[in-house]
């Protein structure tokens, strides 16, 4: 019994010898060969100054530290476990882990964080551990966990994640557990990929039947891999115009129809914007029938010369002049993503009264982008060279140039 006795103390005394130099309310000792402090259960409002530099397992949890500033670690950079649960932190400040090279596992679970410092994260590429389940986290940036190369284990369950991008998990090749339960996830197509995901992937996703629906209403409570499958797609856009003539006299000036043929599901909300004054003429989601509205109007020259926007997102502008130059771009956004068409428009002067018409050119392809060009060609109206304060009499033409682009952001 003795030498039983005498073999447990001379191993406390080889793998837990205390060490000198520890702060008030710690303990601080040799533990396997590693130097640990356990500074929990002491009511610390801040981590605790005086801490010996070369421990490299901190325990911290139990107290009641509300915030960590970016110095709380400078004194113990050689910490590989750091646990800091069930404190009260609402806030940590950028760079507060950064400094934490060799940290392996980082426990700040059960604390109040509505936001987490993402960036530092980059530089811990020796973590195995990373628990930040509940907390009060609303979002998950797609880049959380670029650098997380060694994670084993991730928690985030029992916060308030709305949704978690596509992606998210793809840095994480030797991740084994992760936990995403009971978070208020909104089951729309922007997380709709989840489902499959978690059906296929390798690694072990924890308590699946609680990972449930908190909104939309009609799907509350109901486990996500159970719910109906979507039918989603990001927005498509394409702009197509008809230049034609207000009557059928070759006096009267131009009108322009710019109409914005947009597909995607949810179905995208859709605006009209003038990029020359970055002038929002018109948000005109709803589709519907042709009802006419004025949008915007002006009174340059002294006459109804406005925009008009149908329901069935054909932008209309009756009487084309030199204040109508510009980029018209019709953009469309769902859950799924964005995308925008654009159309130049730009008035020219030509002496040539040779022609008289309409002729459309297609150019060729630049950066990806096709671009056609309408060419509209009419003798010059009463008016908007006139009414700007310019006398053309050698001017004999109009040309009114309509350039689509299409982008995809």
């Amino acid at each position: 019994m003795m030498q039983a006795f005498a073999v447990d103390l001379a191993l406390y005394v080889l793998f837990f010898r205390e060490i000198s130099g520890c702060p008030a309310g710690c303990a601080c000792y040799v533990r396997y060969s590693g130097f640990a402090a356990n500074c929990a259960y002491g009511s610390f409002h801040l981590v605790p100054v005086g801490l010996p530099s070369n421990i490299s397992r901190l325990t911290l949890s139990a107290n009641a530290i509300t915030f960590l500033p970016v110095s709380s670690f400078e004194e113990v950079p050689r910490v590989s476990s750091l646990w800091l649960a069930h404190n009260e932190i609402k806030a940590v400040q950028q760079g507060t882990f950064a400094i934490l090279a060799e940290l392996k596992s980082l426990d700040v679970s059960h604390n109040q964080l509505v936001s987490f410092p993402w960036k530092d994260l980059v530089n811990l590429t020796s973590l195995h551990l990373l628990k930040i389940d509940n907390n009060w986290l609303s979002s998950l940036p797609r880049n959380a966990f670029s650098g997380l190369t060694s994670l084993r284990s991730l928690h985030l369950n029992n916060n308030r994640l709305t949704t978690i991008s596509k992606g998210t998990f793809d840095p994480l090749g030797f991740l084994s557990n992760l936990q995403i339960h009971n978070n208020l996830f909104n089951c729309t197509c922007p997380l709709e990929w989840l489902k499959e995901w978690t059906n296929t992937t390798h690694i072990g996703v924890a308590q699946q039947d609680s990972i449930v629906c908190s909104s939309p209403k009609y799907l509350k409570g109901i486990p996500f891999r159970k719910t109906p499958n979507l039918q989603c797609s990001s927005p498509s856009v394409g702009v197509s115009y008809n230049p034609t003539l207000a009557t059928t006299e070759q006096h009267e000036d131009f009108r322009l129809m710019l109409h914005c043929n947009v597909t995607g599901s949810p179905s995208p909300t859709i605006k009209w914007i003038f990029q020359a004054t970055k002038q929002e003429i018109c948000d005109c989601t709803a589709v519907g029938k042709s009802k006419e509205k004025i949008v915007n109007t002006t009174s340059v020259d002294h006459r109804t010369d406005g925009y008009l926007v149908f329901q069935n997102r054909t932008l209309l502008i009756p009487h084309v002049s030199l204040k109508h130059q510009g980029i018209y771009s019709c953009v469309a956004t769902n859950e799924m993503g964005t995308s925008e068409a654009s159309v130049q428009v730009s008035v020219a002067l030509s002496l040539d009264t040779q022609h008289y018409g309409v002729r459309v050119h297609s150019g060729k392809a630049t950066g990806g982008l096709q671009h056609h060009e309408i060419l509209v060609i009419s003798l010059p109206g009463e008016g908007s060279w006139r009414n700007r304060g310019e006398t053309l009499k050698d001017a004999s033409t109009w040309i009114l140039v309509a350039t689509a682009c299409i982008f995809i952001l």
